[in-house]
């Protein structure tokens, strides 16, 4: 592994931290709310 994948690895880490998926959680389903698979943070 060279220089380039060890930075892109720990960006890749770094936006999981700050923003982990899934962002809503499991126990919130869209089942009762259709517009719910549309909304973006």
């Amino acid at each position: 592994m060279n220089d380039h994948d060890i930075e892109l690895l720990e960006k890749i880490r770094q936006q999981y931290n700050g923003v982990p998926y899934p962002n809503t959680p499991l126990e919130t389903t869209p089942k009762n709310d259709f517009l719910m698979l549309f909304f973006t943070v």
